[in-house]
C-alpha cells in the first residue's frame, strides 16, 4: 500500500519543493531537474540536482528533491540522508518531514511516519495530503476515530483532491478504508467529522 500511496503524492504535490534562489544557475539546475524528473529522464535529474548542490550545499530545496527522486527510485537510505541534510539546514521546512514520513510509511515504520506527518502538519496546516497520510496510518493501526478526524480536516483543505487520493487507494483494495467506512457510519449519528468522511468517502 505504502509504494502506491506515496507514488501518487508525487503526482498530487507537483513536485512542490521550493528552491532557494541563492543564483540563477541554481535555480535553472533545479528547473531542468524537475522537468526531467517529471519526463521520467531520473538519471539526468539527479545529475541536475546534485550538481546544484554542489554550487550550494545548503539549498533545501534540492536535497528535498533529491530525497524525493532516491525514494522514487527505491533508494530509501539516499533519500533519508539528503532529507536529514535538508531539516539539518531548515529544520522547518514541511516538505522534508512529509517526505521523510513517506519514506518511512513505505518501511513500515509506523511511529516514526506518524512523528513526521505530525510535525509537517504543525508547520503547514494547510498540507492535505500529510492529514490524509495521517489518516491511513491511523485506519491502519486501527485508531479509526483519529483516522476520521484527519480524513474529515483533509476534506475541509481540499475536497476535490482528498476525494481523487483517497478513492485512487480504495481501488486497490485497502481493506483498512472499508474498515474505516464502517467506523464511520457507525459514528454518523451526532459526529459531524464522521458523518463528512462517510458522505464524501464512503459511497
Amino acid at each position: 500500500m505504502g509504494k502506491i500511496k506515496t507514488t501518487l503524492l508525487f503526482i498530487l504535490l507537483g513536485f512542490g519543493a521550493q528552491a532557494q534562489t541563492v543564483n540563477p544557475q541554481i535555480e535553472k539546475l533545479i528547473n531542468e531537474g524537475k522537468l526531467n524528473e517529471q519526463k521520467g529522464d531520473f538519471v539526468r535529474a539527479q545529475e541536475e540536482y546534485t550538481l546544484a548542490l554542489s554550487l550550494d550545499s545548503t539549498n533545501v530545496g534540492a536535497h528535498v528533491l533529491l530525497g524525493r527522486l532516491f525514494h522514487k527510485t527505491d533508494r530509501y537510505n539516499n533519500a533519508i540522508v539528503e532529507l536529514n541534510l535538508a531539516l539539518t539546514y531548515d529544520s522547518y521546512n514541511a516538505d522534508a518531514y512529509f517526505t521523510r514520513a513517506n519514506i518511512n510509511t513505505d518501511l513500515g515504520l509506523n511511529t516514526s511516519a506518524l512523528s513526521d506527518y505530525t510535525k509537517a502538519i504543525q508547520l503547514d496546516p494547510t498540507m492535505m495530503e500529510a492529514y490524509l497520510s495521517r489518516g491511513f496510518i491511523y485506519a491502519e493501526m486501527s485508531y479509526f476515530q483519529e483516522a476520521t478526524r484527519d480524513f474529515s480536516i483533509a476534506i475541509q483543505i481540499d475536497k476535490e483532491g482528498a476525494v481523487a487520493y483517497y478513492n485512487f487507494i480504495r481501488v486497490q483494495g485497502v481493506d483498512i478504508l472499508e474498515k474505516n467506512c464502517v467506523y464511520a457510519h457507525e459514528e454518523m449519528k451526532g459526529d459531524m467529522q464522521a458523518d463528512m468522511v462517510y458522505n464524501t468517502f464512503c459511497f
